[in-house]
């Protein structure tokens, strides 16, 4: 394995240890939180927050599940089981299509 190659390793490693608020991907639950505040000062209007492959993160969908006002659509990244308990605190749907 080469000197950049051991160093890619080990960014990864250390990546899943580094608290989300401090993760370049914060930026999609920061969004996501102006918008529920947006959407409580307007009860009347449907809100959607649209997302790419970016956003298919886990703390992303607890996110939404702890505040659920607004409904989330996200270009998925990978497949998942959504039926197991890891995705419980979400309110993730059975799939309604593809394109």
């Amino acid at each position: 394995m080469s000197v950049t190659e051991e160093k890619e390793v080990g960014k990864k490693k250390n990546y899943a240890s580094i608290p989300i608020e401090q993760k370049k991907t914060y930026v999609w639950i920061k969004q996501y939180n102006k918008l529920v505040t947006i959407l409580r000062m307007c009860p009347d209007t449907n809100f959607y927050f649209i997302a790419d492959r970016e956003a298919d993160f886990y703390e992303m969908f607890a996110a939404q599940g702890e505040k659920p006002e607004v409904d989330v659509i996200i270009r998925a990244k990978n497949n998942r089981n959504i039926e197991s308990n890891k995705y419980k605190n979400s309110l993730m749907q059975l799939e309604m299509g593809r394109f």
